[in-house]
C-alpha cells in the first residue's frame, strides 16, 4: 500500500515531458546501416592489406625526390660518407655483437668461471677467463684507469 501512494506521489510530481522521456527508449547512437552498405569480415579483414600497399606504393615516388637537388650517384660528400660508413660496418657489427654478449652473457660466464675450481685449466675455460678479463666492469672508477694503463701500455709493446 505504501509502495502505491510513493509511486503515485512521484507520477504526480513528474513533469509531462519527463514522463514521456522515461517511457520511450533511448534513440540508436547510429542509424542501421542497409545490408548492401554493410561490410563484411573479408571486407575489414583486406582493409589493413589495401592500406598497407597504398601506402607501399606512394612512397618510392617520394624517395625519388632529392630535397637538395643534389644527386646522390655524383656528388662528392655523399660517396665520401657511402665509403666511410663501408669501411666502418664490420667493425661496428663486432661491436655491436661484442656488446650484446656483454649484456646478455656475462653474469652467466662470471657464473660459469667461478663454479669450475682455478685448476681446471681446459681450453674452454681458459677462453671464459681471458673473455671476462677482457670484458668484466671494475667496481671502481680508479680499477678502470688502472686497467686502461695496462692496456695501453701492453698495446705499446707489441
Amino acid at each position: 500500500m505504501a509502495a502505491q501512494s510513493v509511486q503515485s506521489v512521484v507520477g504526480h510530481c513528474a513533469r509531462p515531458q519527463q514522463q514521456a522521456a522515461a517511457a520511450a527508449p533511448p534513440p540508436p547512437l547510429l542509424a542501421p546501416l542497409p545490408p548492401q552498405a554493410r561490410l563484411d569480415r573479408r571486407s575489414l579483414l583486406a582493409l589493413p592489406a589495401l592500406t598497407l600497399a597504398a601506402a607501399v606504393t606512394a612512397a618510392p615516388a617520394a624517395a625519388a625526390e632529392n630535397a637538395g637537388g643534389v644527386d646522390a650517384a655524383t656528388s662528392p660528400l655523399i660517396q665520401e660518407l657511402l665509403r666511410r660508413t663501408e669501411e666502418k660496418k664490420e667493425e661496428r657489427r663486432k661491436e655491436r655483437l661484442d656488446d650484446y654478449y656483454r649484456r646478455n652473457y656475462g653474469e652467466y660466464l662470471n657464473f660459469q668461471a667461478g663454479s669450475v675450481p682455478a685448476s681446471d685449466t681446459s681450453a674452454n675455460q681458459q677462453s671464459i677467463r681471458e673473455w671476462l678479463e677482457r670484458n668484466s666492469e671494475p667496481a671502481l672508477p680508479f680499477e678502470a684507469r688502472q686497467r686502461r694503463q695496462q692496456q695501453a701500455a701492453a698495446a705499446a709493446d707489441e
